[in-house]
């Protein structure tokens, strides 16, 4: 493919001032022209580079390149403003704050200048002249009616040669126009010599603040040449002759204000200095004439961008799907800029359907609205960001239905019609039911173990330039470097074919990785955080203490700061163990007695782990006021539990046993007692908990229901259901009372990882909120036995 380069002067002179102190502060690199949607797989459409240089003199920041109107008006242009109820509104109010400024007489004249599809002039009554001036107006003629169409660009002569030169006009709009100029100051002085002495002139454009305050990189682009604070636009106004008679705020695209001017020979209209000098001492006050003022917006710019390209790499890694909302003009500045194609999102969704059947100008396709309902995405990147309460309203069914709607920008954000939650350890022998349980009213995210992958993955690229770097999958791991030197695309070679669950988006990450963690709490800001990820295994953490230190107690510690550093409202809740006890002998840990709870056992790795995340949320909770839970959680016993636990060790043997094969079991005592509980009573108690007006200290244990059995007889029962009857002989041998084979044999070693122990726990606050466990211990026995025959 030949790429169109138009090469560009560079701007010697300030378009305001003229002065020649410009100096560059934003390069969003070459290109392709963002007003341009081509035929899929056209890419003729030429490229040239979007720099803003700020002015020294006047403050004016303003684009380094001028593109010839040509190749931004005089192809189809993309936009339309009938189109979209909530311009349709904004332009009905605009009109009618007009009218109650000035008296409008039948036979008055009115000019909108860049009037697109007349929607504006059609608020104006019949009996007024309307005339609309625009070099795109041609292909939105069939909208005007009665209203003039004057279909070239605005200047004095080219109206005059249409009206004539004795016309004078009560009001000349220009709207979303006025920073397409390549001389604004002639602009102001042609519009003087066609407005009443008594008439007003009103531009609305884009507030330069605003735009900086909401991340509104998607506002530069080939036709916006100026980003103007009202200090310019009271530069122009003065040196055309205008005094500012008013200034409006408003949210409309992205946040823009509106001026109204007057002559200042009117007779009817004065300055309102009451009104613009606290704006220009405002914009003084946030540094708008500074250069660091520009990069302190890029930089924030990028960090919101990074994270819908971090977002974008998760989805894919799960086999999820996000199409484009919206084909926009904007739109299109902040898919090149992030670098964000076809191979990323496969349509772009369009109610226009002038533009079905055309692509982006990163080549992703645009399909109609209908199409995308048959068979819609799991994620919808919304590009008209700006318009989001309405398009959340719209698109009701799409979320209900179990769709998420993505907002780049002011801040990055996920929409969903549910409570977000992230379950770390969703893959887990628990994590797995708490999934179950949350599936049905909550927008699911899941956090697991790193995969070896095959991707590409987008990322913010402030030079327009590609790259591909190979990487290892251990590399792929670590943290992207520091923004902005970031490469477009990264190309892991390892296969990475994970299986996609529905209604739940799994992110798979190293969470050892603070900065990485981070970045991905953030970025979904869950409205709850089930923190379940850790070594569960004693046996390993005795074998690796400084990996069980890091798992299960830095990472919880971690997860607190994060949020708590952030300011999040997130709730959460951090799943410990009885395990804390282990090594007193004879213990009851009731939540209803403090004491009990804080006699916990620091002689093992392990134990030592979980108490250090227990006191880290304890800290979080009591210092910082935050609801963050902990639930300290007895044996969770069911056949999803993994082969290194004895109970799957037993109904791996019964299996084997039952088939004729009669091998020895070698096993660890079976002295201690236990209190045995099922996950999804774990579940159930979570959700319970996270949803409490305040946090605590929580056990989640089985005790009213069954009381702490000993092991042995636990499983010398697990046997007896799968018609194996023992009996236990010289103390550590259990034989089969049919065969006299030897089934079980016990070691009789005790450290610090085998003494036995008889921990009971008491769930007071959990029954106190009505939790009961619903799974007895046959129940739990039962469901191995039916395990181990299928």
């Amino acid at each position: 493919m030949t790429e169109n380069i138009i090469v560009n002067n560079l701007l010697e002179n300030c378009r305001i001032c003229k002065s020649t102190h410009l100096t560059q502060v934003i390069s969003l690199g070459e290109q392709y022209i963002t007003s341009r949607f081509p035929k899929y797989g056209d890419w003729s459409t030429p490229k040239t580079n979007i720099d803003l240089c700020l002015c020294g003199a006047c403050g004016l920041l303003q684009l380094q390149q001028t593109t010839a109107s040509s190749e931004l008006y005089e192809y189809e242009y993309g936009y339309r403003s009938g189109i979209n109820n909530m311009m349709r509104t904004h332009l009905k109010e605009y009109q009618e704050q007009m009218m109650s400024i000035i008296d409008i007489q039948d036979g008055d004249v009115v000019i909108d200048i860049g009037s697109n599809d007349s929607t504006l002039l059609q608020y104006y009554p019949s009996t007024v002249r309307r005339i609309g001036v625009d070099p795109t107006g041609n292909q939105f003629r069939e909208y005007y009616g009665d209203v003039e169409l004057i279909p070239t660009y605005f200047t004095k002569k080219n109206v005059q040669d249409v009206v004539g030169d004795q016309v004078r006009c009560k009001v000349i709009s220009s709207i979303s126009m006025f920073y397409d100029l390549p001389d604004p100051v002639q602009f102001a002085c042609d519009v003087y010599d066609l407005l009443d002495d008594d008439g007003i002139w009103t531009c609305e454009q884009s507030y330069l603040p605003t735009m900086v305050n909401t991340n509104s990189i998607d506002t530069i682009c080939h036709e916006h040449l100026e980003y103007y604070g009202l200090h310019q636009i009271q530069a122009i106004a003065h040196r055309a002759k205008f005094n500012i008679i008013d200034v409006k705020f408003n949210a409309c695209n992205g946040g823009s204000f509106r001026v109204y001017f007057a002559k200042i020979v009117s007779t009817k209209f004065k300055e309102n200095t009451e009104v613009i000098t606290p704006i220009l001492d405002n914009e003084l006050r946030l540094g708008t004439m500074t250069v660091q003022y520009y990069h302190t917006f890029m930089e924030n710019c990028q960090r919101e961008i990074q994270k819908l390209c971090d977002f974008v790499q998760y989805i894919q890694e799960d086999g999820k799907h996000m199409y484009v909302y919206g084909a926009s003009t904007k739109g299109n500045c902040l898919l090149q800029y992030a670098n964000l194609g076809e191979k990323h999102m496969k349509y772009a969704v369009e109610r226009n359907p002038k533009k079905v059947g055309k692509m982006t100008c990163t080549g992703i396709e645009i399909i109609d609205e209908e199409t995308m309902r048959i068979n819609p995405p799991d994620y919808l990147l919304v590009l008209p960001w700006h318009f989001r309460d309405e398009i959340v309203v719209r698109e009701e069914e799409f979320l209900r239905g179990g769709g998420q709607l993505v907002f780049p920008f002011p801040r990055f954000e996920i929409k969903s019609h549910f409570p977000k939650a992230l379950i770390t350890g969703c893959d887990g022998f628990i994590g797995k039911y708490v999934v179950d349980r949350f599936i049905g009213d909550h927008t699911l995210y899941g956090m697991t173990r790193k995969k070896t992958m095959n991707l590409t993955r987008p990322v913010a690229n402030s030079s327009g330039s590609k790259a591909t770097f190979r990487v290892s999958s251990e590399e792929a791991t670590r943290s992207v470097c520091p923004l902005p030197k970031l490469p477009s695309e990264l190309v892991v070679q390892e296969a990475f074919n994970p299986p996609c669950q529905p209604r739940i988006t799994k992110m798979y990450l190293d969470m050892t990785d603070y900065d990485k963690l981070e970045k991905a709490i953030v970025m979904l800001n869950p409205d709850v955080l089930i923190h379940l990820a850790g070594m569960s295994s004693s046996q390993q953490a005795l074998k690796q203490p400084i990996d069980a230190v890091v798992q299960n107690g830095m990472i919880p510690t971690y997860i607190c700061e994060i949020l708590h550093r952030h300011n999040m409202s997130t709730r959460l809740f951090h799943a410990t163990s009885s395990e804390m006890y282990k090594g007193f002998g004879f213990s009851t840990v009731d939540d209803s007695n403090e004491t009990t709870l804080k006699l916990m056992y620091h002689a093992h790795p392990y134990s030592a782990a979980k108490i250090m995340s227990q006191c880290m949320v304890d800290f979080y909770r009591t210092n910082h006021h935050k609801h963050y839970s902990t639930g300290i959680l007895f044996t969770v016993e069911s056949p999803k539990k993994g082969p290194e636990f004895l109970l799957q060790k037993v109904a791996s043997h019964i299996r084997t046993w039952t088939s004729g094969e009669h091998n020895t079991l070698l096993i660890g005592h079976l002295n201690s007692c236990r209190n045995i509980i099922h996950p999804t009573d774990v579940a159930d108690a979570i959700r319970v908990i996270l949803y409490q007006d305040t946090a605590n200290t929580y056990v989640i244990a089985n005790e009213d229901i069954i009381p702490s059995i000993q092991m042995s007889e636990l499983v010398q029962k697990m046997y007896s259901k799968a018609g194996i009857e023992i009996s236990i002989v010289e103390g550590n041998k259990w034989i089969d009372k049919a065969s006299g084979d030897t089934v079980l044999m016990m070691s009789s070693y005790m450290g610090v990882d085998t003494t036995p122990t008889n921990i009971r726990g008491v769930s007071y606050r959990l029954n106190c909120l009505g939790w009961k466990p619903q799974k007895t211990i046959d129940d739990i026995l039962d469901e191995y036995i039916s395990f181990i025959e299928t």
